[in-house]
């Protein structure tokens, strides 16, 4: 059967959230299933993703999914695409999408978009598909350029080619109430807001685009009581 991949439908588009089931599986073992990145989605998505990348439990399951076109992998995926959804709606709403201002020579309209939510997950997505989404700034760059190195046939037996014993072995401290988890995902999004201000605004100085966009995310990065004072309104209809 494989992994079923599901479809966000919005102002942004219809994207499929993924190309195909071993894009979608590359980047589950490289986001959700590799530390320290894992642990910022374990608080986000799922609480049992600490387990398994601090014993060996990531590993036995993204060999299986690689042997199984992704089956195995359906529950982590169905978790991922919703938060993924979540973050296109929320960015559609403030207008925290821009064009990505570093790529190559192809002109602005051939360049993927990326989209900023409100706990800082940013999705990159052209005009048919989600290309990647990820917490910035939580892989270091030789973490990166493994992943990339690696092919999709050699992750049936490494798929998890960016972990490292140093990111594994160092946990952080969970949040143990809904109080802290708010907490804690406040700073997810301030330590990505924070960076990805600065990409906004070259593309903005590039491209062109709304200014007031920066304005707005400025105001909501230093202030928690802000942050969450936007984040209700967001939800309102």
């Amino acid at each position: 059967m494989g992994l079923e991949l599901k479809t966000y439908r919005g102002s942004l588009g219809n994207l499929s959230i993924f190309r195909d089931w071993q894009s979608a599986c590359a980047h589950i073992c490289d986001h959700l299933l590799t530390p320290p990145e894992a642990f910022c989605w374990a608080v986000l998505v799922l609480d049992e993703i600490r387990e398994l990348v601090t014993g060996d439990g990531a590993f036995r399951l993204g060999r299986s999914m690689w042997r199984d076109e992704g089956e195995s992998a359906q529950e982590l995926y169905d978790l991922y695409a919703s938060a993924i959804e979540d973050a296109l709606r929320f960015a559609e709403r403030m207008g925290w999408v821009w064009q990505e201002p570093f790529y190559g020579d192809e002109p602005p309209a051939n360049r993927p978009r990326k989209a900023l939510g409100i706990f800082g997950v940013v999705v990159v997505f052209d005009s048919q598909t989600v290309k990647s989404a990820r917490i910035e700034g939580k892989g270091s760059a030789e973490q990166i350029e493994k992943g990339r190195r690696v092919s999709f046939e050699e992750r049936r037996t490494n798929p998890l080619p960016r972990v490292t014993k140093k990111a594994t072995e160092k946990v952080p401290r969970y949040p143990e109430t809904e109080a802290e988890r708010e907490y804690y995902l406040f700073k997810m999004f301030k330590d990505t807001a924070r960076r990805v201000r600065k990409e906004m605004k070259t593309a903005y100085y590039k491209n062109g685009g709304n200014h007031s966009i920066l304005h707005d995310l400025k105001k909501a990065i230093p202030s928690f009581e802000a942050w969450r004072k936007l984040k209700e309104e967001v939800k309102r209809p």
